[in-house]
């Protein structure tokens, strides 16, 4: 999923110091904006000036502000803030800002032609058009270069980010925006059940106030816009009539999932994907761009989330590990996962598409995805194990190393696990069935519904939980970061009411009360008042 420099994961090594807590300072303006930056001000013992907000939203009663810093007039793009506010108090913020003791000059030495050619030349890319920016980037060594922002797209569908030193030309700093699903690990034979279903009408009118496309009618279109289009499995998925088949499933699955996610708070003004915002806020303009059957790959799929006002890119490849080949436009699961790295992406850090960048935060993104694919498909209770990529790579296992479930025989994975880790899709492997075990026991406890939003049963409080978490969490949060947020999510939508079942389902895997960042070791204990 993610390339870096020795640099990219700067956010880990500068002291980040999140809290989740209610705090009480003066304020002179009672907004949202205003709380947070009174309070950044004094709780970071900076001046105004010092950081300017780049985003802001508020839902369901919680708001929720983003911040760069500053130095010389010049933001430093990997030093960044974040509030979350309730009932006019501060409940949680978390912060990488710098001490700038060592900052270099405030005017570029090369100009920016070569800052670009510089940048085309290390990724073999193209400049794609978008303006370069100037920002500082914090280093290992404590010091601060000035860098030209440039973005780079290849032939291959790669898309990155790229922090050139605007004094020589290096490169200090690497941000991609795409991210891919992996095969990792395949065992027995898996037989295709699901079938196929003619849905009328699915926009949600509130999330899609004027459907799900125009009224302009093409060549391919019938006078009544039906789009039934038999899939043949005997044949590969290139051949007619699959190939529409897989199109107007990936459509349907894309657009099902805005809507969802809109129910949830994925909305314009909380940088959502959609072409017009309707006056809702964010930015528009940044529909997601799907591509089937895309040519650039095979046995993969992927999604660039770029920063909002930016169109989203999803590319669905074909897998040849069976015979015939098989889309991955057919297995919803695989659609949902990536659409989700879209909406993790956007909402950790207020838009930006750049604060799960970490081997820890990535790794969690993956593990989101595949949560996110069997929230959408979980039914009923009690769940059963859950497995990614069944129908296309034609093996009952999937794309990982081990089904999702309860049973530690059958997925042992805890936090300790992580000392052997090194890449994303291992590392999001335990995330994913820490939420499985949460979800598990919710639907358990609460019931399972239709994920309606305004319901509290097990499955809708934990999407609610996921999604708030979002927002709370800072850039590049570690495991301990994320699971705060999930808590504080409770805190803030439930009053605490579920923060045991939370912190069971975290505890079981090693994620303890005891548990600490970086140091990969397992720590059962739950909190007193959770022990029964």
């Amino acid at each position: 999923m993610v390339s870096f420099t020795s640099l990219s994961a700067v956010a880990l090594l500068i002291a980040s110091d999140v809290w989740y807590q209610r705090a009480a300072f003066s304020i002179d303006d009672h907004s949202p904006e205003g709380l947070a930056k009174s309070f950044l001000q004094e709780k970071l013992r900076v001046t105004a000036d010092a950081f300017t907000r780049h985003a802001g939203h508020t839902h369901d009663g919680v708001s929720y502000e983003y911040f760069t810093q500053n130095i010389n007039g010049i933001p430093v793009g990997n030093a960044v803030a974040n509030v979350a506010m309730k009932d006019g108090k501060v409940v949680s913020y978390g912060s990488s800002f710098i001490e700038s003791k060592n900052v270099g000059p405030k005017e570029p030495i090369i100009d920016q032609e070569k800052g670009i050619a510089f940048a085309e030349e290390v990724v073999g890319g193209k400049w794609n058009q978008s303006p370069v920016k100037l920002e500082y980037i914090a280093r290992d060594d404590g010091s601060c270069a000035l860098t030209y922002v440039v973005q780079v797209v290849g032939s291959d569908g790669s898309w990155k980010e790229l922090y050139v030193s605007a004094y020589d030309g290096k490169l200090l700093n690497v941000v991609d925006f795409v991210a891919d699903s992996s095969v990792s690990g395949l065992v027995r034979k898996y037989l295709l059940k699901s079938l196929i279903e003619v849905v009328t009408n699915p926009e949600d009118s509130e999330a899609s106030p004027e459907g799900w496309h125009d009224k302009t009618l093409i060549s391919s279109s019938t006078s009544n816009y039906t789009y039934d289009y038999p899939y043949d499995p005997k044949k590969d998925p290139e051949q007619d009539p699959n190939v529409d088949a897989a199109r107007v499933n990936t459509f349907y699955v894309v657009n099902k999932m805005h809507d969802l996610a809109y129910q949830y708070g994925f909305t314009e003004s909380a940088y959502n994907f959609q072409d017009d915002n309707f006056d809702k806020g964010g930015k528009g303009n940044d529909r997601v761009l799907v591509s089937v059957q895309d040519a650039s790959g095979k046995n993969n799929a992927n999604f660039a989330t770029p920063p909002d006002g930016v169109g989203g890119q999803m590319r669905m490849f074909t897998w040849n590990m069976t015979s015939p080949n098989r889309d991955g436009a057919l297995e919803n699961d695989i659609i949902v996962h990536e659409y989700t790295h879209g909406i993790s992406n956007r909402l950790t850090g207020g838009g930006t598409g750049r604060c799960l960048q970490t081997l820890e935060a990535g790794g969690m993104g993956e593990g989101w995805s595949d949560a996110m694919a069997e929230l959408t498909e979980a039914k009923s209770t009690p769940l059963p194990n859950f497995t990614l990529g069944s129908y296309v790579t034609g093996k009952q296992g999937g794309i990982r190393s081990h089904p999702y479930s309860t049973d530690m025989n059958v997925n042992p994975l805890t936090y300790g696990s992580l000392s052997s880790k090194n890449e994303v899709h291992a590392i999001g492997e335990l995330w994913a069935v820490i939420l499985h075990d949460l979800l598990s026991h919710c639907v358990k406890e609460y019931g399972i519904g239709k994920l309606d939003p305004s319901e509290e049963m097990g499955n809708s409080i934990v999407l609610h939980l996921i999604m708030d978490g979002f927002s709370i969490q800072p850039c590049n949060p570690t495991f301990i970061d994320a699971r705060e947020a999930i808590l504080q999510a409770d805190r803030n939508r439930y009053e605490g009411k579920y923060k045991c079942d939370i912190w069971e389902a975290f505890a079981r895997r090693g994620l303890g009360k005891g548990a600490q960042k970086g140091k990969y070791e397992d720590n059962f204990d739950l909190p007193q008042e959770c022990v029964r």
